[in-house]
């Protein structure tokens, strides 16, 4: 797995898993997602992902996102994001970083970003009042999805705004572009499904959830739930299927610190 930054000596493990990433027919892309977690000091996490498309599509990235403590909120504050293209790609390398700003209603991101060897350019851009965050990474959709469903509970909402970090590997331009705001609309409650995960049965919690800036395929007609996934009791996907996108994520491997025993 290649990452930012090594892991330092203080930050602890929490867990760490890989995703393959499959097309409509479920044959494989050759795109994996390699991720951990661990934890600081403060109870913050660092949370570690490299989507590796160069047997695929050639295209990478490579995200570290951290996540505020739980006593904090638990919410992603900031992540930093480089982008490899493909031989065929005008952008060959992408740096970004996001760093989230609160300030009760009127929160903003500061987005910074570098295309090849352009100059960098920054600026700030403003937040809806109810919003999750969610970077490049399958992981990162089991936090946005269990995030929004909270959001959506406590305050009766019936969507909730995502903030996420598309990088542009054929820009029209090399201007700064603000970050693209989708919508997650679930589809009712989540239910309890059983999975059969390295040989065992694991129960998750099955989303259906809808973007309705997403548009349908034009050359057929989609019905049903837009995307599925199933978290376990971690937040974590074992399952994601973007069935208007023809695209599922599988995690096949996954290890996790043992939890300290209750007494």
């Amino acid at each position: 797995m290649r990452r930012l930054h090594r892991v330092a000596h203080h930050e602890k493990f929490v867990a760490s898993g890989i995703y393959t990433r499959l097309d409509k027919h479920m044959r494989d892309t050759g795109a994996v997602e390699h991720w951990n977690i661990h934890e600081q000091p403060d109870g913050a996490q660092l949370i570690r992902v490299d989507v590796d498309g160069r047997a695929g599509d050639g295209r990478s990235i490579l995200v570290e996102a951290w996540r505020s403590p739980s006593a904090e909120g638990g919410r992603i504050e900031r992540f930093d994001m480089v982008g490899y293209g493909a031989a065929k790609d005008t952008a060959q390398v992408i740096r970004a970083s996001y760093q989230i700003e609160a300030d009760g209603d009127a929160d903003s991101v500061l987005i910074g970003r570098t295309v090849n060897e352009q100059p960098r350019q920054q600026e700030h851009f403003p937040l809806p009042p109810e919003y999750v965050v969610e970077p490049n990474g399958t992981i990162f959709a089991g936090m946005g999805i269990a995030e929004a469903s909270t959001l959506m509970s406590l305050k009766r909402l019936s969507a909730v705004t995502v903030v996420s970090s598309p990088l542009h590997f054929q820009p029209p331009s090399f201007d700064l572009f603000p970050p693209s705001l989708g919508e997650i609309v679930l589809n009712g409650i989540p239910t309890r499904e059983t999975l059969i995960f390295g040989g065992r049965p694991v129960s998750a919690r099955r989303y259906e959830w809808q973007n309705p800036a997403v548009p349908r395929f034009e050359a057929e007609t989609q019905t049903g739930p837009q995307n599925i996934i199933w978290l376990d009791e971690y937040d974590v996907p074992l399952r994601c299927e973007m069935l208007w996108g023809h695209s599922t994520r599988i995690l096949n491997q996954y290890s996790r610190r043992p939890e300290p025993i209750k007494r």
